[in-house]
């Protein structure tokens, strides 16, 4: 099978991951560095398969660093229990350090509800809670109900399925547990 990535006069397009959709078994999705294509197996021709769905950085001076599936998280149902689709995200860290989640719905025929080309804001990224976090070594930790939306240069994201917690490496700080909750939000850090 021939991906179609079409090539980019950026010289940080590089393939960073590809991951299985969550509850798909023909969607998966391709991480570069300023741009997360969805591909859907159903629509390849001739071996070769386009992208559906892009998602692209805002701004040209910010590149993603990792990003990860956060398991399948709810099935859409409707008022006689059918299941009208499925809702998953992707978890992306960019290089300034700050979380973005991308939220990815698959309709009850399989089908990727955005379609198309989709931009990333950067701006001040996700806040998640701080509390008892030293953000460099020797300090004081972070008071009880403080926020951040960075700790510093971005480095790698990795879910744990088993106990749905997302893990947070920067590199002048130490590795932050995420909880997630059923939804995929950030409700504490260890």
């Amino acid at each position: 099978l021939n991906l179609k990535l079409s090539p980019s006069e950026c010289e940080s397009e590089y393939l960073l991951k590809c991951e299985w959709i969550p509850e798909s078994e023909l969607m998966f999705v391709a991480v570069c560095g300023t741009v997360v294509h969805v591909f859907d197996l159903k629509r390849a021709e001739s071996n070769s398969c386009k992208a559906t769905t892009h998602f692209a950085l805002a701004y040209d001076d910010v590149l993603i660093r990792s990003a990860v599936m956060i398991g399948s998280l709810a099935r859409d149902t409707n008022t006689e229990g059918k299941v009208n689709g499925t809702r998953t995200k992707l978890a992306i860290l960019l290089d300034n350090g700050r979380l973005h989640f991308i939220d990815l719905r698959i309709d009850e025929e399989g089908d990727l509800e955005d379609q198309g080309e989709n931009f990333i804001e950067c701006g001040a990224g996700l806040s998640f809670p701080s509390a008892g976090i030293c953000r460099y070594g020797g300090c004081s930790p972070m008071g009880k109900g403080s926020t951040i939306s960075s700790l510093g240069e971005g480095v790698l994201l990795t879910y744990l399925n088993q106990c749905n917690l997302l893990l947070y490496q920067c590199v002048s700080s130490c590795c932050v547990a995420m909880v997630l909750d059923s939804d995929g939000s950030i409700c504490g850090t260890f």
